[in-house]
């Protein structure tokens, strides 16, 4: 099964261009404008690994990490941020934009493999 994979930010452009990236390597993506609409996208349909930006307006993802982790079923996920700095716990794996595509995609994979 294709494993499938939640991007949120509030960037249109950050979006699009890691949809499409994503989709390149085959996974299924679907998107989410900031934490919230996120989280109704996870209610509708869980997604194996989520991506999201760590400052969005609404609900943010550290705050949207929070609210995975205390799921019964929790659910991967990856921060990242042009702005913000790493959160401190470091319970998420963290990407400081700009990043590369290897570096992106080998953080994927590796959240994908230990979920």
């Amino acid at each position: 099964m294709t494993p499938s994979i939640l991007v949120v930010d509030d960037d249109a452009q950050v979006r699009a261009i890691l949809v499409i990236l994503l989709q390149d390597e085959g996974y299924q993506v679907r998107h989410a404008v900031d934490g919230l609409a996120a989280l109704w996208e996870i209610e509708r349909e869980p997604p194996d690994l989520v991506l999201a930006d760590i400052r969005m307006p609404r609900l943010g993802g550290t705050e949207l990490a929070a609210r995975l982790g205390a799921r019964v079923v929790p659910i991967a996920i990856i921060l990242m941020s042009a702005n913000a700095p790493p959160p401190l716990d470091r319970a998420a794996p963290f990407l400081s934009k700009p990043f590369a595509i290897d570096a992106l995609l080998t953080a994927v994979s590796a959240a994908l493999d230990a979920a």
